[in-house]
């Protein structure tokens, strides 16, 4: 089976494709950008592996949190790829693509206004999901850990101090996302969440809402 995931959700955007055999990726960026790459950066990803995109069993995308319009990026690309291939497609949430750690990490990623999306998680298991949070809470979430990986640290300095960076290539774990994408349930809706509640409000009119609904959430009948 031929999988290929993209990812937009951050400034380092990150496309992976598996054949099976073999596993090869691009990053690019920055976020305002990824329009005018992915394109190419598709092309050039198959053309590198000798694959033609009506070859490509299954494409999986990151749903976010994220970059609202690179979220949109990200699964225009993949539905309009997804159709002319007739591939299946799927969603990821793109918080279990990124790198793991055995140590207590927090991902922090910016939601701007004073807000981070943050979670913590140890290996594979999420002690606190992502969600998002002011930056008070998140400063307070930072002491349970050793480890951390985001973007929120450039517009919050103090998130961290005192802590170590993971070590990553990219936001993204491209392995974790092709693996994400083998087994993720087909038939299920693809949506965006979105970093930001304000726009989860407007495109769903629910002010409880701090984000956009997922496919999980939502009766596909």
């Amino acid at each position: 089976m031929i999988c290929l995931a993209i990812d937009c959700a951050f400034p380092d955007a990150v496309i992976a494709l598996s054949d099976g055999e073999r596993t090869l990726m691009r990053q690019f960026g920055p976020q305002r950008s990824h329009a005018l790459s992915i394109i190419a950066e598709l092309e050039r990803l198959l053309a590198e592996v000798n694959v033609k995109a009506e070859q490509l069993d299954r494409i999986g995308v990151g749903q976010g949190p994220g970059s609202f319009t690179g979220l949109r990026v990200a699964l225009a690309t993949a539905t309009g790829v997804a159709q002319g291939a007739s591939a299946d497609l799927v969603g990821f949430s793109t918080f279990d693509a990124l790198p793991l750690s055995a140590e207590p990490t927090l991902y922090a990623f910016d939601a701007r206004q004073g807000r981070a999306y943050v979670g913590l998680r140890e290996g594979e298991v999420w002690s606190v999901p992502p969600q998002a949070m002011d930056l008070s809470a998140a400063l307070e979430l930072k002491t349970q850990a050793n480890l951390i990986h985001g973007n929120a640290s450039k517009r919050y300095p103090e998130l961290s101090e005192g802590m170590s960076a993971l070590e990553r290539a990219a936001h993204i774990d491209p392995r974790r996302a092709l693996a994400l994408t083998e087994r993720a349930p087909t038939g299920k809706p693809v949506l965006p969440t979105y970093k930001e509640g304000a726009q989860a409000q407007v495109l769903f009119g629910s002010p409880e809402l701090g984000r956009a609904l997922d496919g999980d959430e939502l009766d596909p009948t």
